[in-house]
């Protein structure tokens, strides 16, 4: 205690009471014992941690524009990164994941697409045997594994990895989600129609469709959980 201290009134001058003490006062020397070690808590049983994670909002961008080839500085992708940023996941938990980050993904992942397909330079690099100019009955199913491969070996690998979807029963989704199929098992018998067969009110099949489906298809692998967890 330093000289001038103010000691605060609590009891009163009756009952309030202080004391002092010195290490060393003349030739006499206090030896200070160490304050005790406190006991440890008891460590708290947590639920097992997730050994996988997801990517974060620069890490999917960065991502998908590996996947495709499209640059990140493409002003729809800056547009829609912009827009999106905040619903995309911010943390690497898998428990955090909600469905708002999927819809974020979803949309960005169909403008990365929209670029690739839509611009000659990326569409011609990544996937040089697929006519875009052709009609839908021309491009599917004839030549749709031109546009398939390209996107299940950028996204799954080349080589078939052990913790990855199956490339062939991914393969056989996108087909079924281009041409439909007729005997769906999810939906008890009932026939489900593609893209292929099933154009939006007002839309021609002409080019314009095939690049249209070949952007959903696009989507369909760069927004998926392959491109997502780590």
């Amino acid at each position: 205690m330093s000289l001038g201290t103010v000691l605060p009134l609590e009891k009163g001058p009756e009952e309030d009471e202080f004391f002092l003490t010195f290490d060393t006062l003349g030739a006499n020397s206090y030896a200070r014992p160490p304050p005790p070690v406190p006991t440890a808590p008891t460590p708290e049983d947590l639920d097992p941690a997730s050994l996988i994670g997801v990517r974060t909002f620069d890490e999917i961008s960065a991502t998908m524009a590996e996947i495709t080839g499209v640059s990140q500085n493409e002003p729809g992708v800056v547009d829609t990164v912009d827009e999106v940023r905040q619903s995309l996941p911010a943390i690497a938990s898998v428990e955090a994941f909600v469905s708002s980050n999927q819809a974020a993904i979803a949309q960005l992942a169909i403008e990365y697409c929209h670029a690739l397909v839509e611009t000659p330079a990326y569409r011609n690099a990544m996937f040089p045997s697929f006519d875009f100019n052709a009609l839908p009955s021309a491009a599917f199913p004839a030549d749709e594994n031109d546009l398939f491969d390209p996107l299940l070996n950028r996204v799954l690998g080349v080589t078939q990895l052990g913790h990855q979807p199956d490339k062939t029963a991914a393969r056989t989704e996108l087909s079924r989600m281009v041409n439909g199929y007729p005997d769906d098992p999810m939906l008890s018998g009932v026939v489900r129609t593609g893209l292929l067969n099933n154009p939006p009110a007002g839309q021609s099949n002409d080019a314009q469709r095939t690049r249209a489906i070949a952007k959903a298809v696009c989507a369909s692998m760069v927004g998926n959980a392959a491109m997502l967890v780590q």
